[in-house]
C-alpha cells in the first residue's frame, strides 16, 4: 500500500479538523461516454464533479478526480487511456473503468472482458490501490437500426456475459446494470444509451461511495 493510501483513510477517519498532510488523492475515470457525462451531442453532465463533489464532503485531504473517459472508446482504448494517466506525475491512486458498451455489437463477450480485465491488472501492477470495475447498463438499439439476424438478442446477450465477467474479476464494483434495474427513473436512458443529467449525477455519488468504501478498508 502506498503511504498516501494510509494517509488518506486516516484522514477520513479523523473526527477533527486537524492539519492535513500535502498530499492529493487522484481518483481516474477511464472508458466511453457513460463516464464521461455524455447526455446528447455536445451535451455533457460530468461523472467527475459529481464524483468529485460526493467526495468532498467525507475527505479531509486533497483530492481530484480527473476524467479521461471519450466518447466512442471501446475496450480496447481502455489501454491507451490507461497507460496516458499511470505515465502522469502523480499517477492515480484510483482508477474507475467502464467500458464494452461500444463492443457488444461485436456479440464476443469474452474478447471484450478479457481485454478489461487485462486493464485492471495494468493499473494494480503499477501500484493502483483502489481499481474499480463498471458493469454495462441495459442497452436498447436505435429504431432507424435494422432488425435483421436476431441482433438485439445477440447484443444483450453479450451484454449480460460481459457483466458476469467483470462482476467476477473487478477488484471492487460499481454495479450500474443493477442500478438501472433498482431504479430505472434515475437512470433513464432517453436514448437507449445515454443517462439524463439526474443519472450522471447518480453514478458519480455512487463512484464516490464506492471509493470512499475502499479508503475506508482496512489496509491489504
Amino acid at each position: 500500500m502506498r503511504p498516501l493510501h494510509r494517509a488518506i483513510q486516516l484522514a477520513i477517519i479523523c473526527s477533527s479538523a486537524t492539519a492535513l498532510a500535502p498530499t492529493k488523492f487522484k481518483a481516474v475515470l477511464v472508458g466511453d461516454a457513460l463516464l464521461a457525462g455524455r447526455v446528447e451531442r455536445s451535451t455533457y453532465e460530468p461523472v467527475r464533479d459529481a464524483a468529485a463533489a460526493s467526495l468532498g464532503r467525507v475527505l479531509l485531504s486533497n483530492y481530484e478526480v480527473v476524467c479521461a473517459a471519450a466518447d466512442g472508446a471501446g475496450a480496447r482504448d481502455l489501454e491507451r487511456q490507461l497507460a496516458r494517466e499511470l505515465s502522469r506525475d502523480p499517477p492515480p491512486d484510483a482508477a474507475v473503468l467502464l467500458a464494452g458498451t461500444n463492443d457488444l455489437w461485436k456479440r464476443d463477450a469474452q474478447r471484450t472482458a478479457d481485454r478489461i480485465k487485462r486493464q485492471y491488472a495494468h493499473a494494480r501492477s503499477a501500484g493502483v490501490n483502489i481499481v474499480i470495475g463498471v458493469t454495462v447498463p441495459p442497452y436498447e438499439l436505435p429504431a432507424r437500426f435494422p432488425r435483421v439476424f436476431d441482433i438485439e438478442a445477440g447484443v444483450e446477450a453479450t451484454r449480460l456475459a460481459l457483466n458476469d465477467e467483470i462482476r467476477a474479476s473487478a477488484p471492487a464494483l460499481v454495479d450500474l446494470d443493477r442500478l438501472c434495474a433498482a431504479d430505472p427513473a434515475t437512470y433513464a436512458r432517453p436514448d437507449g444509451v445515454h443517462f439524463t443529467r439526474d443519472g450522471y449525477r447518480a453514478l458519480g455519488a455512487e463512484i464516490a461511495t464506492r471509493l470512499e468504501e475502499a479508503l475506508r478498508a482496512p489496509p491489504k
